[in-house]
């Protein structure tokens, strides 16, 4: 019974730190068990020997971060060895990650039982035991309006349990991310620092936003049409009036902007000095380029509002318009007189 139930803890517990120790792996070692299959066993266990000694030298040295990644990398290949497990252990230990520690010395007490070495076992279930009230735990508390919804709780990636749901999850120190999402509902995530030789940490998750609605089509017309006959040949009017207007706006605004060019120049002369002159002259500058700028542009306006009203197109239409707007869509098209036909349309989303 007791042997069950440490099973399932450990399992429960590696899970929960798979994320944080799968970031300080180096990406040189196998990351999957597909590429260690692809070695012969005899090969797999070389490997893991090898990766183990590299262990057991970088713990000597004090490097205790390098060593934990090489003995992961070593039980990744082999898998069945006991003095890896507790070497994994101690090291996690050295690195203040509790937690991996307390998970590894559990997984090593239920392996030494099944081969019978009771020795091993109830070393690990001390150290085990020595280390457990020193892991950080994570408290995550579920609204009820949230746990309504069918909300749906991760932690660094991995679903948790409703079973886990307010109790103390072992965690090792490092930023967490705790994730809330539900169906129809807008997801609530939070980040939360665990620091080392802290008591852990208590995340509320409120109850969860629901997703805004899309806009209710239901109410627009079926069909709207739009009276090309109308525009024609209105169109042109408006388009000549408006140029003659520039026009006109142009031709007027030009002789006041030459007059007061001059002026400038006149009050130039009257200054004493030099500079003052010179200011007073490139003013007087600007206003005449602006001037002769506004008269081209007259000019211009001029030519092209004669243009529209003495050319008129061949066809009788020279611009048909037609389009639409209702509930499921709208179009527009617009068909000039050389034969050019340029058209829009929108289908009605549901993201409105």
């Amino acid at each position: 019974m007791n042997r069950r139930r440490t099973i399932t803890v450990v399992s429960a517990l590696l899970f929960l730190i798979n994320s944080a120790t799968a970031q300080e792996e180096p990406s040189g070692d196998p990351p999957t068990s597909g590429e260690a299959d692809s070695l012969s066993r005899e090969e797999r266990l070389a490997l893991a020997e090898q990766l183990y000694r590299q262990g057991r030298e970088q713990m000597d040295a004090g490097r205790y971060v390098q060593a934990c990644e090489s003995f992961a990398a070593s039980l990744r290949y082999d898998s069945g060895t006991g003095g890896t497990l507790w070497h994994l252990a101690r090291c996690r230990e050295r690195t203040g990650d509790f937690a991996s520690a307390w998970a590894r010395y559990s997984e090593l007490q239920g392996f030494a039982q099944g081969l019978g070495e009771r020795d091993k076992a109830q070393a690990a279930l001390e150290r085990a035991q020595a280390i457990e009230s020193r892991i950080p735990r994570l408290t995550i508390q579920v609204s009820r309006s949230a746990s309504n919804a069918g909300v749906q709780i991760s932690h660094n990636g991995g679903v948790l349990d409703a079973a886990a749901w307010g109790s103390g999850l072992p965690v090792d120190p490092g930023t967490h991310l705790v994730l809330a999402s539900a169906p129809n509902h807008l997801d609530y995530r939070q980040h939360i620092l665990i620091r080392r030789d802290s008591e852990g940490a208590t995340i509320e998750i409120p109850p969860l936003t629901p997703e805004p609605s899309p806009p209710d089509t239901s109410s627009l017309p079926e069909e709207v049409t739009l009276d090309a006959d109308a525009l024609d040949p209105w169109y042109r009017y408006t388009i000549g009036w408006s140029l003659a207007g520039a026009a006109l706006t142009c031709f007027l605004t030009t002789p006041f902007l030459f007059e007061h060019g001059s002026t400038l120049d006149t009050d130039a002369s009257s200054e004493r000095d030099f500079e003052a002159q010179e200011r007073v002259r490139q003013q007087a500058r600007r206003y005449r380029a602006a001037g002769f700028g506004l008269l081209a542009g007259g000019f211009a306006f001029s030519i092209s509002s004669a243009l529209t009203f003495l050319f008129r197109p061949e066809s009788e239409k020279p611009l048909e318009i037609d389009g639409g707007v209702g509930a499921t869509g709208a179009h527009l098209s617009a068909t000039f007189s050389w034969g050019r036909t340029t058209s829009l349309s929108s289908e009605k989303s549901e993201h409105l």
